[in-house]
């Protein structure tokens, strides 16, 4: 009985740490989705995990894959930590991880989709236009 109660445990908390991904945009015929579970803010700074998918294989064989950002609110700026890779099937095609001293942040451009509903939805608000000049 206690073997039974505790299988039971395992996969209601297996069941409730499923993501309950929220779709952000779609860019380059790949769709982003958010975990709002994952959000964690810490001032202007805010940590999350990002979902895409998309039909058509990534060279390494790839179907979906999950990313670890943080975003300056502030300094409009998004850094990747590092990610996985999915092979249709589930398994695991490529897994990288950013030490912190190779980190770059990156900006986040009001021309692009995604950079603008990312800002949306853990910033709150959007985007600034682009200062004249910046890189697409």
């Amino acid at each position: 009985m206690g073997v039974l109660i505790a299988m039971a445990a395992l996969a209601a908390q297996a069941a409730a740490a499923e993501p309950r991904w929220e779709p952000l945009a779609e860019e380059g015929g790949v769709a982003m989705a958010i975990d709002p579970a994952s959000i964690a803010r810490s001032g202007a700074t805010v940590r999350f995990t990002l979902r895409g998918s998309t039909q058509r294989p990534q060279p390494d064989g790839s179907t979906s894959g999950l990313m670890e950002l943080e975003v300056d609110c502030t300094g409009r700026s998004g850094t990747l930590h590092g990610g996985r890779s999915f092979l249709p099937d589930g398994q695991v095609a490529q897994e990288t991880r950013i030490p912190p001293a190779q980190r770059q942040a990156q900006p986040l451009r009001s021309a692009s989709a995604l950079d603008q509903a990312i800002y949306a939805r853990v910033c709150g608000g959007a985007l600034a236009p682009d200062p004249a000049g910046a890189a697409q």
